[in-house]
């Protein structure tokens, strides 16, 4: 009787009750091992991917705030160079050039576009009276009070809604919005004024932080080259007034919806000094804001960007798949270890009692050994068969032309004489392809062009019943690169299999004590199979 493989020295020494635990327990900690590893590497490549995908998306919500501030800057030059190219814009044709600005489908988030007229006190009451004239009646400065000069609101555009308000508003008589003015003024340059509420907002129940930027206008006439010259000639300011979370809305994009923004006017970051926070209310982010500080007319913005969370979401799944199918894997790897080892102490113990009960077999019993003999002879001559084979070769390049193939291949494949596969490689293959139950295994090799260094196996059976074994690898040749097929004939061997599975049965039949007509009927099938017609 044929004997069983021993089992390493380390677990040869554990008791044959302990050994499938052991070798389950050893298969589930070097699997879990592999996981955490493959766990970790998956793990430090999303967190580097996530700051790389935060990094560019919030440095191009940064950059997108300052183009679009330098967008709304480039209208107000545009005013500015009406005023430079005018002695006087009256009303109407400040308003046709708003309007044919079409700002409110070109520049979203800009509330409007005015002018504000710098008027001494002297002339106060003639200016007031010389827009009634104009046809408003009830026009008046706000707020009233004696100053040195005013600077009342006279066009805003588009002269409706909220914008009513703002009629006759005087600026100057605030110091937040007179300190960018006077800048203005002074520089010659945009300024924009700090965090303030609009005019607009008065009457609204939630009233949104705001700001406005203005532009000097000068009178032509007159030199403003130098600050005295250009404190002279200052005739008035162009100016938009911006809400901010009408500027803010959809400015973020998809950055929006996965960046948290909070704008602060200045550096100091401060409940008082915030004038934008996208995400109002929300936890804490995924991760720590970033401060980001922008110059816009001569104010700074520091902008807080963090990560709302579920930034990560998409990124974060692939370390949690790959830890929940490790930890599966493992266990699954371990109980199947188990499964095994257990079955094989079992199987063990089952030749042991077959063992003592051939002795005692009758007969029919003493038939049975003589077939297990005999089996076992075909088996010896079939693997010295095998040992002397030459296998069939071929090298073809990868583009199906045929460079070789030696005798045995047309023996193997029953290749006619007539077929000159040197000149018409394809019809070579297409002889083999006719023979085979299952192409897909040998139109795979074809198909696909190995790498280098890289072997394939694959079983080949025929419709005639034969089996072949298939090797394939790729080659290097001064030509180029070809593959390189190998052909064995395993019929014989894939019988003797058979016998050998059919042996195992009887056994394990004459170990459970089954009856001598189980046994013989075992037999027959065993015998059929591995035989078949």
């Amino acid at each position: 009787m044929k004997k069983t493989r021993s089992l390493p020295p380390i677990v040869a020494a554990i008791p044959d009750w302990l050994a499938p635990r052991f070798l389950g327990a050893l298969i589930l900690v070097a699997c879990l091992a592999a996981t955490y590893a493959t766990w970790r590497g998956a793990s430090d490549d999303v967190e580097q991917r996530v700051r790389a995908d935060f990094d560019f998306r919030e440095r191009e919500l940064s950059v997108g705030i300052s183009s679009r501030m330098q967008t709304y800057l480039q209208v107000l030059y545009g005013v500015q160079g009406l005023y430079a190219s005018s002695v006087f814009v009256d009303r109407a044709e400040f308003h046709n050039y708003v309007t044919m600005q079409r700002i409110d489908q070109h520049f979203p988030g800009i509330d409007g576009v005015g002018f504000m007229r710098l008027v001494p006190r002297a002339g106060r009451e003639a200016h007031i009276a010389a827009l009634r004239r104009e046809g408003f009646p009830q026009y008046i400065i706000m707020p009233d009070g004696e100053r040195a000069s005013y600077a009342p609101i006279v066009y805003l555009e588009p002269f409706k809604d909220s914008n009513l308000r703002a009629f006759g508003f005087d600026p100057y008589s605030n110091a937040i919005r007179a300190e960018a003015m006077d800048r203005a003024r002074d520089s010659g340059l945009p300024a924009m004024t700090a965090k303030i509420h609009l005019v607009q907002e008065q009457g609204r129940e939630l009233k949104q932080a705001g700001f406005l930027i203005v532009l000097p206008v000068y009178d032509n006439q007159l030199p403003h080259a130098t600050l005295g010259e250009r404190r002279g000639a200052i005739r008035g300011w162009v100016y938009a007034p911006f809400r901010m979370g009408d500027l803010m809305a959809g400015l973020g994009g998809e950055q929006g919806k996965l960046l948290d923004l909070k704008i602060y006017d200045g550096e100091e970051i401060a409940p008082a000094a915030l004038m934008y926070d996208g995400d109002a209310g929300a936890a804490g982010g995924a991760r720590p804001a970033i401060l980001e500080k922008i110059s816009i007319a001569g104010r700074r913005w520091t902008l807080a960007i963090g990560a709302v969370q579920g930034f990560d979401r998409a990124e974060a799944d692939k370390p949690r798949l790959i830890a929940w199918g490790g930890l599966l894997l493992s266990l699954g790897l371990a109980g199947l270890t188990w499964l095994l080892a257990r079955s094989r102490v079992l199987a063990q113990t089952a030749l042991a009692r077959a063992d003592a009960l051939t002795r005692q077999l009758n007969l029919g019993q003493a038939a049975l050994l003589t077939l297990a003999v005999t089996a076992q002879r075909d088996g010896a001559v079939l693997r010295s068969i095998l040992d002397s084979t030459v296998d069939g070769i071929l090298v073809d390049k990868l583009d199906g032309q045929v460079l070789n193939a030696n005798r045995r291949l047309r023996e193997l494949w029953r290749v006619p004489e007539a077929l000159d596969w040197q000149s018409d490689g394809a019809a070579l293959f297409v002889h083999i392809e006719l023979q085979l139950n299952q192409a897909a295994p040998f139109l795979h090799g074809r198909e696909r062009a190995p790498r280098a260094r890289e072997e394939r196996r694959d079983l080949l059976h025929l419709k005639d019943g034969r089996v072949f074994e298939q090797f394939t690898r790729a080659v290097q040749l001064d030509s180029g690169s070809a593959r390189l097929w190998s052909f064995r004939d395993i019929t014989e061997r894939s019988q003797a299999e058979q016998r050998e599975r059919s042996r195992r049965q009887v056994l394990e039949l004459l170990a459970t004590d089954a009856s001598l007509s189980s046994v013989l009927d075992s037999v027959v099938l065993g015998v059929e199979a591995a035989h078949p017609l």
